[in-house]
Formats: C-alpha cells, sequence, structure tokens
C-alpha cells in the first residue's frame, strides 16, 4: 500500500512537471514550434488533471478513513488514461468545474489533438485504422491550432494564481500554494500569445 504521504508527494510532482511543461510550450509556441507547443499543453494538462484527482483522493479518503486496497489499485492505473487525466482538469476538484469541458475530454477531443500534434500516422476510430482518412501530420498543426490550446491552459494556470492570490482558492499542499504566487502570475502573463 502506498502512504498517504506517498501519495501526496506524486500529486504535488505531478503539478510541478505539468507547470514546467507548460512553460515549455509557451517557449516552443514563441519560437514557432507548433506542433510541439500544442504536444507538451496537452500533456501538461494530464499532468495537471493527475495532480487534482491525485490531491483530493489523499485529502477525501484520509479524512473520511474510507480507504479501499483494491478499489485504489483499479484507480492508480486509472491514472494512466491520457483522456481520462485530460478530463480531471475540468471535474469539481480541477481548474474550472465543466460539464461541456470534461465532455471534450472524454470525447478524446484533447488527445486526438495531442496525437495529431505528435504522431503521423491514419487516424484511428475505437481502435480500427481508417485507411480512407487523410494521414494525420504534425506539421499541419498551425499556429492558431497552438495559440488556442496554449493560451486555453495558460488562461486557467492565470486564473488558478489569481485566485490563490486573491484567497478564493487554497491547496490541500504547501508547496503548491507557495507555486501559486504573483511570481508565477507574472511569469505566465509575461508571455504575449
Amino acid at each position: 500500500m502506498i502512504t498517504y504521504k506517498r501519495l501526496s508527494h506524486m500529486a504535488v510532482l505531478s503539478f510541478k512537471n505539468g507547470y514546467r511543461l507548460h512553460l515549455d510550450s509557451l517557449k516552443l509556441l514563441k519560437l514557432g514550434s507548433f506542433p510541439s507547443a500544442t504536444m507538451l499543453s496537452v500533456l501538461a494538462m494530464e499532468e495537471f488533471g493527475k495532480y487534482f484527482s491525485l490531491s483530493s483522493y489523499a485529502f477525501y479518503t484520509q479524512t473520511n478513513n474510507t480507504r479501499d486496497l483494491k478499489f485504489e489499485d483499479s484507480y492508480l492505473k486509472a491514472l494512466y488514461l491520457h483522456p481520462l487525466k485530460q478530463q480531471m482538469c475540468f471535474g469539481r476538484d480541477g481548474f474550472l468545474p465543466s460539464d461541456k469541458l470534461s465532455h471534450r475530454a472524454s470525447n478524446r477531443e484533447f488527445e486526438d489533438l495531442k496525437q495529431s500534434a505528435s504522431y503521423v500516422g491514419l487516424k484511428r476510430i475505437k481502435g480500427e485504422i481508417c485507411y480512407e482518412k487523410q494521414i494525420t501530420n504534425p506539421l499541419n498543426i498551425n499556429k492558431q491550432i497552438a495559440v488556442k490550446q496554449v493560451h486555453f491552459l495558460n488562461k486557467l494556470l492565470i486564473n488558478m494564481a489569481k485566485e490563490h492570490i486573491a484567497g478564493i482558492l487554497q491547496m490541500d499542499e504547501d508547496e503548491i500554494n507557495n507555486m501559486l504566487s504573483s511570481k508565477m502570475l507574472k511569469t505566465l502573463c509575461t508571455f504575449k500569445i
């Protein structure tokens, strides 16, 4: 069994890694590397989704003393499902509770965007290769697509930092609260997209 301390540590690392990936996506966007910026932005979303999920799971199971090891095993395995992590960004404990955004994530919109930005190949629907469809090409990810995705995540992070600074939002982990600072806000607002 993994300890609560390790679950919390994993959550914090996920947030920090998500932030690193996001900053890298901003830099790549400025350099004109649109497919890579898009891919990293969706990967960052996944890490933030993992953070939100792990943080709330550790808090609620510890507070309510409702730990179930069989469930926990399946829960931790589910953290390897990319669309699920993307969806976790928009749940009750995410950036922005939104049925519309959660639906977009569960319908693989962000996952398909990440795949299109990463790989050349044939489109698949429900695991079946669509031989008649156009070949996906990461070079088709243009500035408009990249800016839309990167700006979307940047705005979510800016709002989170602003809410924390204003005393509206408090996270369970001190390390995350320390990150959600005016320094983070300045860094995120410095990038003109």
